[in-house]
C-alpha cells in the first residue's frame, strides 16, 4: 500500500496527523528505540511518549525492554481492524445514549424563546426534508391541519409522495383533516386506495396551486410545482391564525 493512501485512510479513521506519522515509522521500522523512533517520524522529543501512549490506546502500539532500554513497537495491521470494530461499538453506545436524552434536548429546543424564523426548501428533496422532520418530532395524537391539498402537472410524483409519507402518519397516529381542491377527488381516492385508509377530508375551491399545513407552531406553504417550493414559517402566532381559516373554511367545505 502507498504511504499516502495509507496517510489518507489512517486519518479518514480518525488518527491525528501526529499518530500517523508515528504508526507509518514504527510499521517501517519494526522495534525501535525512542531516538530512532523521532528521527524518522520526525516528532518533537517532547511530544514522542505523550503520542505513542495514544497509539497504546488505540491498540496501534506496544511497549517491549531491551537490555533495560524501553523499545516499541508498531501493533500489526490487524489491529486497525479491531480498533475499527471498536469505534463501531462505541458509536453504537453512544447512539444508545443519545436516545435517552433525546426528548430532553427536544424539549429545550421547542422551548427556545421565539423569534420568527423562516425558511425556504427547493425541488423534491427540499419538500421530503420538511416532511420527514416533521414526522420525526410529531407524537400520536398530535393534530395536522392542510388547506388546498390538490393535484399539478407532476400527479404521479405527488401521488407516490403523499402515499410514502401518508402511510408513515397514519402508523404514528396522527389526527389529520385535510381541505383538498375539488378537482382532487380522483386524486385522493387512489392515495386513499393504496394506504387502505380514509383521510378526515373536506373539499373546497375548485383548484388552488398552493396548500398550507400547519402542525405545531409551524405553518408550511407548498407550492406545487414541476420544483416544488416550500417556506416553513415558524411562529406560534401564525400558526394559530392559519389554524383559525383552517376552522372557518372546515365549516363551509363539502364532505
Amino acid at each position: 500500500m502507498k504511504e499516502e493512501i495509507s496517510y489518507n485512510f489512517l486519518r479518514k479513521i480518525g488518527l491525528t496527523e501526529s499518530e500517523i506519522k508515528v504508526y507509518l515509522a514504527l510499521i517501517k521500522l519494526g522495534t525501535s528505540s525512542k531516538g530512532n523512533l523521532i528521527r524518522e517520524s520526525k516528532i518533537a522529543p517532547s511530544k514522542i511518549y505523550e503520542i505513542t501512549d495514544k497509539l497504546i490506546d488505540k491498540g496501534l502500539c506496544s511497549i517491549i525492554i531491551k537490555n533495560g532500554v524501553k523499545h516499541f513497537m508498531g501493533g500489526p495491521p490487524v489491529r486497525i481492524r479491531d480498533y475499527l470494530r471498536k469505534k463501531q461499538e462505541e458509536i453504537l453506545q453512544e447512539e444508545k445514549e443519545l436516545e435517552k436524552i433525546m426528548p430532553e434536548f427536544q424539549s429545550q429546543y421547542e422551548n427556545i424563546p421565539e423569534s420568527v424564523k423562516v425558511e425556504v426548501f427547493m425541488g423534491w428533496k427540499g419538500i421530503e426534508t420538511v416532511f420527514i422532520s416533521f414526522l420525526d418530532m410529531a407524537k400520536k395524537n398530535e393534530e395536522v391541519h392542510i388547506i388546498g391539498a390538490g393535484t399539478s402537472k407532476e400527479e404521479r410524483k405527488l401521488e407516490l409522495f403523499y402515499t410514502k409519507y401518508g402511510r408513515i402518519a397514519f402508523k404514528k397516529g396522527l389526527k389529520i383533516k385535510t381541505i383538498f381542491n375539488e378537482s382532487a377527488r380522483n386524486y385522493i381516492a387512489k392515495i386513499e386506495k393504496n394506504l387502505k385508509k380514509t383521510y378526515n377530508k373536506r373539499f373546497l375551491f375548485d383548484y388552488t396551486p398552493t396548500e398550507i399545513l400547519i402542525f405545531r407552531n409551524i405553518t408550511a406553504i407548498l407550492f406545487r410545482r414541476e420544483e416544488p417550493i416550500i417556506i416553513l414559517v415558524k411562529d406560534r402566532e401564525t400558526a394559530d391564525s392559519f389554524r383559525k381559516y383552517f376552522e372557518e373554511l372546515w365549516k363551509i367545505s363539502k364532505r
